[in-house]
C-alpha cells in the first residue's frame, strides 16, 4: 500500500504536544520547517520571554490575580501604572517562590512554568501555526511571497486595547526545565508604533490601517507566542505624495481553512439516507397505447393478454405442418424422378 507523505498547504498539525497538565502554550497545534539552529538567550531576552509567557498564559491569570490583590492590600493607594512596573519587575520571582508549594499550586506544569525556560533555544526558518505559513524576514527576503508579517489584537497584560504589527525576524522554540519536556513557540518580532495617529492610523470611512515603516515601537516587548500570531501583508501607496510615501497598508491574510471531523465513531452516526425510501413515484399504465401503426400500414398488437401459451404452440405446429406439406409436394417435381 503507497503511503501518501505530501502534507496539506500550510497544515498545522503534528507540532504541539499534549501533556496530561493541559497548558495551552504546550498544546496548541504548530509545525516547524527547515535548518535548525541552537543558540542562547542573552539576559534581556530571556527577562522579556519569560514575563511575555507569563502574562499570557491562561493557566497563569489566576495567580497574577492573586500578586495585584496582593499589591493593593499592602498599597491600597498603589496607581495602575506602578502596578504594571511591579509586574514586570518583581512578578516572575513572586511566582517562582509562590509555586514551590503544591498545595497553592497544584499543577506541576505550571510549577515547572514559574522557574523560566531554558536559555538554549532552537531558530527555524520557517513555522506553520493557525492555518498561516510564517517565514523570517531574512528567509523571506528572496522570495516571491511576503509571509513575514504579522498581527497581534492586543496584549492580554496591557489595558490599551490596539493592534500590534510587525514583522518576524526570529522563530524560536523554546523549552522549559523537568521530564516531560514541555515546548512552545515564540515569534521574536520588529513591532511597528502602534500609537494611533503617530505610527498607525485607520482610514475613517474605508477602515483602511496603515502604518508607518519609519516609526518603531520604543518598548522592549519583541516576544509573542506563535499561537497569538495572525498573518498581514504590507503594501506601499501606488502615490509618490509626501503624506503616503512613508506610510503602508495593512492586508489580512486569510487563514487555511481546517475541516474538523466529528469525534463520534462512524459506526454510531445516523444514516444520512433511509434504508428503506418511503415516498415511491407510481408509475400508471393506463395511458400507454396498445396498439401501434408502423409506416406500411400494418397494424401491431401490444395487447399479448387474449392469447395463450397453448395457442401459441398450435399455431406454430400448424405452420410446421404446412411447410412439411409444401416440401412434399416439391418433391414430386425432382427432375430424376420420372415414370414413362
Amino acid at each position: 500500500m503507497t503511503r501518501h507523505r505530501k502534507v496539506p498547504r500550510n497544515d498545522s498539525s503534528g507540532g504541539g504536544e499534549i501533556f496530561g497538565g493541559n497548558i495551552s502554550i504546550f498544546s496548541h497545534p504548530g509545525r516547524s520547517h527547515g535548518n535548525v539552529n541552537t543558540r542562547y538567550l542573552d539576559d534581556r531576552e530571556y527577562i522579556a520571554a519569560h514575563n511575555y509567557i507569563l502574562f499570557n498564559c491562561p493557566e497563569v491569570a489566576p495567580y497574577t490575580e492573586i500578586f495585584i490583590n496582593q499589591l493593593w492590600e499592602h498599597n491600597p493607594h498603589i496607581t495602575s501604572v506602578e502596578v504594571d512596573r511591579c509586574l514586570e519587575s518583581n512578578f516572575a520571582i513572586w511566582f517562582k517562590h509562590y509555586a514551590q508549594d503544591p498545595s497553592l499550586v497544584p499543577n506541576e506544569y505550571i510549577r515547572d512554568i514559574s522557574f523560566g525556560p531554558l536559555r538554549s533555544v532552537k531558530s527555524v526558518p520557517i513555522y506553520y501555526v493557525n492555518g498561516y505559513k510564517f517565514h523570517t524576514r531574512e528567509y523571506g527576503a528572496d522570495k516571491s511571497t511576503f509571509n513575514s508579517g504579522v498581527c497581534i489584537k492586543w496584549s492580554n497584560f496591557s489595558e490599551t486595547f490596539i493592534d500590534y504589527f510587525g514583522i518576524v525576524e526570529e522563530i524560536l522554540i523554546v523549552e522549559y526545565p523537568h521530564f516531560p519536556a514541555k515546548k512552545t513557540v515564540l515569534f521574536k518580532c520588529e513591532w511597528f508604533d502602534p500609537i494611533i495617529n503617530v505610527g498607525t492610523r485607520i482610514h475613517p470611512r474605508y477602515n483602511i490601517v496603515e502604518v508607518n515603516k519609519r516609526k518603531r515601537f520604543r518598548v522592549y516587548e519583541p516576544f509573542v507566542l506563535a499561537m497569538q500570531a495572525m498573518q498581514v501583508y504590507f503594501c506601499n501607496y501606488p502615490s509618490l505624495k509626501r503624506d503616503k510615501v512613508d506610510w503602508l497598508v495593512v492586508c489580512k491574510v486569510k487563514a487555511q481553512s481546517l475541516i474538523e471531523l466529528p469525534q463520534t465513531p462512524m459506526s454510531h452516526q445516523e444514516p444520512f439516507q433511509d434504508d428503506i425510501p418511503t415516498h415511491l413515484n407510481d408509475i400508471s399504465t393506463e395511458d400507454i397505447p396498445t396498439h401501434l401503426n408502423d409506416e406500411s400500414g400494418i397494424e401491431v398488437d401490444l395487447d399479448d393478454d387474449d392469447g395463450t401459451p397453448e395457442e401459441e404452440i398450435e399455431y406454430e405446429s400448424e405452420e410446421d405442418g404446412s411447410s412439411q406439406t409444401e416440401d412434399s409436394n416439391n418433391c414430386g417435381d425432382d427432375p430424376y424422378n420420372s415414370s414413362d
